[in-house]
């Protein structure tokens, strides 16, 4: 996998640094982010328990430690736990918080561990019960479980054997890649030695990642959510609501566009009731167990441990920037907002364009247009002047013949200018017929081309947020190095001082393709 540039978006809002370099900003937070909190004792006992069976490795073992004894702090990211893992961008926070945490802890001799939260209380079953995988030819399948579970499942509480399930029944499309054996068995590995989803989540990352410090702990955890109950039932929702509308105050202040609702707040708590959650009705009982909603995660995640710095997808900074207030009235240190990895893989076409961007610019700006040009371009020269001749010389000769036809009745005159007219569409036909079979055939012998809208622009959606996060292993060796690469080159950018801005990397896949007579 090579990087051949990158597409500038827009300008990042949202950090907290106001107009000093980001690196500075981090660099001063992190001085007095230090101190124990709740991730000590019996509770980081327990998650780090849970994640060395999922498969974290010493280093991240080690600034959990750190953590736990105020000494560490932690840079963090999260998503709600989805089928195969999910979609490309929840990789990409992963790798970003990887980054980031690496960076701050070489700058401030400190130990900082990336965190992954999985919103395992989370509910939305559609959301993430779904994933797209390319086909060795670079078209896109989706794999779906199509078993819905009661309203209210919390996702992390499902059963991975489903995921297994459909791991199995789709394993030919996976071993059509060169690498793809190798991946699914990765993958197959990971789920045979979990028991739910949100283990699911955590085992594939780990198997996909297993080098890298990082820890990934469940938000819809029973020993986490036990130890959060006191805080949890701390603030009232009729002062969240107020805290919510100065909140819309200060990101319309900063050009943002509020995310919510005052409302939200006689809603911010649920009860989880074994392996489901359940909507609060009026004041909790005593003995509930309480789990936040998208209101309070964020402060809880940051209450939970030191944080630093949480990697945001574009709309998690827009809401993030609303809880300011709320951070400040729980006395939680908010933490700074950094954008996630945003890249666009591209599988190699032949012939391959100049390596660079500027080569790849057609491609990615209108992906249709672009094969519409190379059909264009391989047309048949002779035969299509050939027919643009007989097109000429049947509108001269109708023209003649109707002219003369004028003087015996001039009505006949638009019965020869009907006819040109039927000649000139048949004659259409025929060229639509001519690029109907050179498309045909130029797909055929490029068969990457054939998919390269939908694996570019999956259903009109950006990939990151549909491909299964498989993908690139795929074509990659089964490493993450080409995306880190690019994770440090983006928060380079991003750590300069300069006006940042939010750029997607745009990355080619190498070896996507494996001839049919070399698959075994």
């Amino acid at each position: 996998m090579k990087s051949i540039g990158v597409i500038q978006g827009q300008s990042l809002r949202g950090t907290l640094g106001g107009d000093a370099p980001l690196a500075d900003v981090l660099s001063t937070r992190a001085r007095l982010r230090f101190g124990p909190g709740p991730f000590t004792g019996d509770l980081h006992d327990t998650l780090v328990k849970r994640d060395i069976a999922r498969g974290a490795p010493a280093g991240a073992i080690e600034r959990a430690r750190a953590v736990s004894e105020g000494r560490g702090l932690v840079v963090l990211a999260g998503q709600q736990p989805a089928l195969w893992g999910g979609p490309l961008y929840s990789l990409y926070k992963l790798i970003a918080a990887i980054d980031i945490a690496a960076w701050l802890e070489a700058r401030a001799g400190v130990p900082v561990l990336p965190v992954f939260w999985i919103v395992g209380d989370d509910s939305d079953f559609g959301e993430v019960s779904s994933i797209w995988l390319p086909t060795s030819q670079g078209r896109i399948v989706k794999v779906r479980d199509e078993e819905v579970p009661p309203s209210g499942t919390c996702i992390g509480t499902l059963p991975a054997s489903r995921q297994r399930t459909l791991l199995q029944a789709h394993a030919e499309t996976w071993r059509e890649h060169p690498r793809g054996a190798e991946i699914w068995a990765t993958f197959s590995a990971a789920l045979e030695e979990v028991d739910t989803w949100a283990a699911a989540q955590a085992a594939i990352f780990h198997r996909l990642l297993p080098e890298d410090p990082f820890l990934v702990v469940d938000g819809g955890d029973p020993a986490l959510l036990d130890v959060a109950q006191d805080f949890l039932r701390g603030p009232n929702a009729r002062t969240v609501a107020m805290l919510l509308e100065e909140g819309a105050v200060e990101a319309r202040a900063a050009g943002i566009e509020p995310a919510f609702e005052a409302d939200l707040a006689t809603r911010m708590l649920f009860r989880i009731d074994g392996d489901q959650r359940k909507a609060v009705d009026g004041a909790p009982g005593a003995s509930e167990l309480l789990a936040p909603n998208v209101l309070l995660r964020p402060c809880l995640q940051d209450w939970v441990f030191p944080n630093l710095a949480t990697i945001c997808g574009p709309s998690e900074i827009r809401y993030r920037m609303q809880l300011g207030p709320l951070y400040r009235a729980l006395a939680v240190s908010e933490p700074v907002r950094l954008p996630r990895l945003h890249a666009l893989l591209v599988p190699p076409i032949a012939p391959e364009p100049d390596a660079a961007l500027d080569g790849y610019g057609p491609l990615l700006e209108d992906p249709a247009a672009w094969i519409d040009r190379r059909v264009a371009e391989s047309m048949p020269t002779s035969l299509i002047a050939d027919l643009g001749n007989l097109r000429d010389h049947l509108r001269t000769e109708a023209a003649r013949l109707g002219g003369q036809a004028r003087g015996l009745d001039p009505s006949l005159d638009q019965l020869f200018e009907s006819a040109a007219g039927k000649a000139d569409y048949q004659l259409d036909r025929m060229l639509e017929g001519v690029r109907g079979k050179v498309r045909h055939r130029l797909l055929q012998s490029r068969p990457l081309w054939s998919g390269l809208v939908d694996f570019l622009r999956p259903r009109d959606r950006e990939q990151e947020r549909v491909l299964s996060l498989g993908t690139p292993f795929l074509s990659d060796a089964g490493t993450g190095e080409g995306l880190r690469r690019e994770a440090a080159r983006s928060r380079d950018a991003l750590l300069s001082g300069d006006d940042p801005r939010a750029a997607q990397a745009v990355l080619l896949l190498d070896a996507w393709h494996l001839p049919e007579e070399d698959r075994s």
